[in-house]
C-alpha cells in the first residue's frame, strides 16, 4: 500500500512539474527564409508562434530593407485571436520597411497551438539580383516595445522570448553555415553568442571583393566596408560596442556572385 501510494506521489509530482515547466517555456515567434526569389514576385511570411499559452497582449515590430522588399498586403488573420488590419500600423510599411502590431484580448487569454500561423505578411521583391534582406522581429523604443503578456502577468521582453527570424534573398541562395556555391565562401562567427566581441571567419578558394554589411537589431547600418578577401581564412573582430545594444544582428557579406548572411548573438 505503501509502494502505491508513493508511486502515486510521485506520478502527481511529475505531472505538476512538467505542468509547471511547460508554463515557464518562453513564448516563441518565427517566419521563413526564402532562397532565390525572382524579381516582382510576391513572398509569403507567415507568422507563427511556440509556447502561446493564455496570452493576453502582444507588441512587436517586424522590419526589412525596404531597397529589397516592399509592403504588399496582409492575409490569413488568426479567427481565434480576433487578429485585423487594425491591430497594425500600416502606414510606414510600403516606404520605410516597418510595420507594427498591436493587439490585446479582452477576455481570459488566447491559447495557440504550436506552429499556428497569427498572420501572414506578404511582401514583393523589388530588389536587383544578388540582393538581399533579413525579416526580422524586433522594437523601436520608446513607441512599439516588444512585449508579450500572459494571464498570469508573466511578461516577455525582446530578450526573453525565442525569435527566429525570416529571411529573402533574390536571385540567388543563401545561407548561415554553409558553403554557398556561387562565390565559393564559408562565412562564420566564434563565439557566437558572444558579451562583447567576436571574430568573423571568411574562408574563401579565390580572391574575392566583398561589402561587409552590420545591422544592428532595430534595422540601423552600424558598420560597412569593402574588404578584399584572399584565398584561405580570413578573419575580422566585430565589437558589441559597434551597436550599443543586445540582441541579434546581421552581418552580410555581398560579393559580385552571391550573399552571405549570418545571425550574430550580443548577450
Amino acid at each position: 500500500m505503501q509502494h502505491r501510494l508513493r508511486f502515486f506521489l510521485l506520478s502527481i509530482w511529475i505531472a505538476l512539474s512538467v505542468n509547471a515547466l511547460q508554463a515557464q517555456a518562453p513564448v516563441g515567434f518565427d517566419m521563413p527564409a526564402i532562397n532565390n526569389a525572382m524579381p516582382d514576385q510576391i513572398l509569403n511570411f507567415p507568422v507563427t508562434v511556440q509556447n502561446f499559452d493564455s496570452v493576453l497582449s502582444v507588441q512587436f515590430v517586424i522590419r526589412w530593407d525596404p531597397a529589397v522588399l516592399q509592403y504588399y498586403t496582409l492575409s490569413g488573420f488568426n479567427a481565434t485571436m480576433g487578429i485585423d488590419v487594425d491591430n497594425f500600423g500600416l502606414t510606414e510599411a510600403v516606404d520605410s520597411g516597418i510595420l507594427r502590431l498591436v493587439w490585446w484580448h479582452n477576455g481570459n487569454g488566447v491559447s495557440l497551438s504550436d506552429s499556428t500561423m497569427m498572420f501572414r505578411l506578404r511582401l514583393k521583391a523589388i530588389g536587383p539580383n544578388n540582393s538581399s534582406t533579413p525579416v526580422y522581429f524586433t522594437q523601436i523604443t520608446p513607441n512599439t516595445f516588444f512585449e508579450v503578456v500572459k494571464s498570469s502577468n508573466q511578461t516577455y521582453g525582446i530578450d526573453d522570448a525565442i525569435l527566429n527570424d525570416g529571411f529573402a534573398s533574390i536571385g540567388v541562395t543563401s545561407g548561415t553555415d554553409q558553403v554557398v556555391a556561387q562565390n565559393q565562401l564559408k562565412v562564420y562567427a566564434a563565439p557566437n553568442p558572444f558579451s562583447t566581441e567576436t571574430k568573423v571567419w571568411i574562408e574563401a578558394q579565390e580572391a574575392v571583393e566583398a561589402d561587409c554589411q552590420l545591422v544592428d537589431p532595430t534595422g540601423k547600418i552600424v558598420f560597412f566596408k569593402k574588404i578584399s578577401v584572399v584565398p584561405g581564412k580570413n578573419g575580422m573582430e566585430i565589437a558589441s560596442y559597434l551597436s550599443g545594444q543586445k540582441g541579434t544582428w546581421y552581418l552580410t557579406l555581398r560579393t559580385p556572385n552571391a550573399v552571405q548572411v549570418i545571425p550574430l548573438m550580443s548577450f
